[in-house]
C-alpha cells in the first residue's frame, strides 16, 4: 500500500480464485517441504537466536513463519461451496502446482514462509507475516501483519482502540509487561517518525503517528517500542529483537479489508522501517515470495537480513540494479516496456522514467494487490493482451470487477489447457520480468456462478505519475532486496 502522504489513489486489493477438482496431494506435500527446508538450509540461515541465553548471531538472515486464512463466503468461489468444498479448491490447485515444479526438476524455496488471508465477499486477500510481541516467552501477542514494500512504518492496532475486526486478539500493551515502551520527542526513534510524517505539533511528552494509505487504510496512534520474536518457521528457534519501533494503533480503519493486525513497512526510510531498524543485527537486505491464493499455510517467504541475497552460485536468477533519482522509501523497477508473448506492447518512451521531480517512475508495491498503470503504458499493453486473446477467447466480452476491462465468460472451458500467452516487463538492461502463469490471470464469480476471466492490471493517472508493480504479478516469485549492492534479484516459480 502506498502511504497516502504521497497523494496516490489505487485500486483495492482483491481477492481470486480458480476452481479445481479433488486429488490426492500429500506426497507431493511432503516433497515441498523437503526441497524448502534443502533449500534454505544450504543458504546456513536457519537458526539465529536459540536457548535461554537468547545469544546473536550478527547477519545471520532471520526466518519466520506464516499463515493462511480462508473465509468460506467469498463470492469469488461457487455459490454453495462448503469447508469440505473449500479444502478441496485448496488441495487439488497444491497438487498440480508441486507436480509441475516436481516435474522440472527445481528446488523449492520456502524458508520464511507467506500465506494468504481470505476475508468475505467486499473484502480483500492479504499476505501476512506472525511476529510475537513480548518481553517474555510466558506473555507472548501474536500480530498478524501486512508485508509492504509500498510503506515505511510498521503498526498495528492495540488496546483500547477505535478497531477493525481483526482475526487474532488485539495487542495489549499493559499486558506486555517490561517489553513496551511508550516514546517522546526526546527519543531518537520519535524523531525519526516525526520527520518522515512531516510533524512538527507534538508535544515535548507524547510522540505520535498518523498513517494514511491510498485505499483509505488509516491507522493514529503513539509510536513505542516492545520486543519481537520471530520464530524459526523450520523449528523452535527465534530471533529475538529488543526495543524495535511501532506504532500502537488505538483509532484505526481498514479501507479494503480486515482481518489483519498491521502493517510491516518494508521500504527504505533510515531508522524507521522494519528492515533499517534490524541493519545492525542482521542487515537492511530483505527476500519474499508471495504464494499463490489459496495454497496451504506456510507455502511463501519472507527472509530478513543480508544473508537473504541469493549468491551467483543460485541458478535462474536474474538481477537488475535500482534506478536513481526517485523517492528514497519506494523501490523501483528499471522498466523501459511490456510485452505479451513475444510481441512488444511498443510503449512510448519514458512512460515508466522517474520525473526529474522525482515523481513518475514504476514502483515494486507487495502492499498494493493489482499492478496499476499510466494511461500511456496501460492502453498498448490491454490492447496487445487482447490482440493475443483474440484467437483463443474471442472479442473481449466486457469489463470486470475493480477496474480490470478485459475480461471473458469462461464457463466449460478448461484455463489450464489453454495457450495462454505470458506477460511482465521489458528492462533496461535487457531482462524480462515476468509474471507467474497464475499471476498473468484472474479469475471471479458472478452472482449466478459463472466464472470471468480478467486481465489484472488497471489504469490510473494519480497525479504522482507513479505506476505500481503490484503483489499479484509478484506471486511464486522470488524477490530479493539487496540494500547492500542497491539491486533486485528475482526468480519465477518459487513458492
Amino acid at each position: 500500500m502506498i502511504m497516502g502522504s504521497h497523494n496516490t489513489s489505487m485500486d483495492a486489493t482483491l481477492i481470486f480464485l480458480l476452481v479445481m477438482h479433488l486429488v490426492s496431494f500429500s506426497a507431493e506435500v511432503k516433497a515441498h517441504a523437503l526441497e524448502a527446508r534443502s533449500y534454505w538450509e544450504s543458504m546456513n540461515s536457519t537458526i539465529y537466536v536459540k536457548g535461554q541465553n537468547r545469544t546473536y548471531s550478527p547477519k545471520r538472515a532471520a526466518v519466520i513463519g506464516i499463515s493462511h486464512m480462508f473465509h468460506k463466503n467469498s463470492t469469488f468461489i461457487p455459490k454453495g461451496c462448503d469447508e469440505l468444498c473449500v479444502g478441496r479448491i485448496r488441495s487439488k490447485r497444491l497438487s498440480r502446482f508441486l507436480q509441475s515444479r516436481m516435474d522440472r526438476g527445481r528446488n523449492l524455496a520456502s524458508a520464511t514462509t507467506i500465506s494468504t488471508i481470505w476475508l468475505n465477499a467486499q473484502k480483500v486477500i492479504d499476505w501476512f507475516v506472525k511476529i510475537d510481541v513480548s518481553s517474555t516467552e510466558d506473555d507472548e501477542q501474536e500480530v498478524m501483519l501486512v508485508p509492504d514494500t509500498g510503506s515505511f512504518f510498521t503498526w498495528f492496532q492495540c488496546k483500547p482502540c477505535q478497531c477493525y475486526p481483526q482475526r487474532r486478539p488485539v495487542y495489549d500493551k499493559d499486558a506486555d509487561v517490561g517489553g513496551y515502551r511508550g516514546l517522546n520527542q526526546g527519543d531518537e526513534y520519535c524523531q525519526s517518525v516525526q520527520k518522515t510524517f512531516f510533524q512538527d505539533h507534538m508535544s515535548p511528552e507524547n510522540c505520535t503517528y498518523n498513517a494514511q494509505y491510498s485505499d483509505s487504510t488509516s491507522s493514529y496512534g503513539a509510536v513505542a517500542q516492545s520486543n519481537f520474536r520471530l520464530h524459526n518457521f523450520h523449528g523452535p528457534d527465534f530471533t529475538f529483537l529488543r526495543n524495535v519501533g511501532f506504532g500502537c494503533g488505538y483509532r484505526n480503519s481498514a479501507g479494503s479489508g480486515s482481518g489483519f493486525s498491521g502493517v510491516l513497512g518494508l521500504s527504505r526510510v533510515e531508522g524507521v522501517s522494519f528492515p533499517e531498524q534490524l541493519s545492525t543485527v542482521l542487515g537492511e537486505s530483505f527476500a519474499f515470495c508471495l504464494p499463490i491464493a489459496g495454497s496451504l499455510p506456510d507455502s511463501g517467504f519472507l527472509v530478513l537480513g543480508d544473508d537473504a541475497i541469493p549468491g551467483p552460485a543460485y541458478e535462474g536468477y536474474r538481477s537488475v540494479d535500482f534506478p536513481s533519482g526517485g523517492h528514497d522509501f519506494f523501490f523501483y523497477l528499471d522498466a523501459v516496456d511490456m510485452f505479451v508473448g513475444e510481441r512488444r506492447a511498443r510503449i512510448p518512451g519514458g512512460t515508466f522514467n522517474i520525473r526529474p521531480d522525482r515523481d513518475g517512475g514504476l514502483i515494486i508495491d507487495s502492499g498494493q494487490m493489482l499492478t496499476s498503470l499510466m494511461p500511456e503504458a496501460f492502453v498498448p499493453f490491454r490492447d496487445e493482451f487482447r490482440a493475443a486473446m483474440r484467437p483463443i477467447l474471442g472479442e473481449v466480452q466486457f469489463g470486470g470487477k475493480f477496474g480490470m476491462d478485459t475480461c471473458y465468460d469462461v464457463t466449460n472451458i478448461e484455463l489450464e489447457t489453454l495457450p495462454l500467452p505470458t506477460t511482465g516487463f521489458l528492462l533496461r538492461n535487457g531482462r524480462r520480468f515476468q509474471f507467474g502463469r497464475i499471476a498473468s490471470y484472474f479469475t471471479y464469480y458472478t452472482a449466478a456462478g459463472r466464472p470471468i476471466f480478467c486481465l489484472p492490471v488497471t489504469s490510473f493517472r494519480p497525479p504522482s505519475g507513479i505506476s505500481v508493480l503490484g503483489g499479484y504479478q509478484l506471486m511464486q516469485t522470488h524477490m530479493a532486496f539487496d540494500h547492500v549492492h542497491s539491486r533486485l534479484t528475482w526468480r519465477g516459480d518459487v513458492c
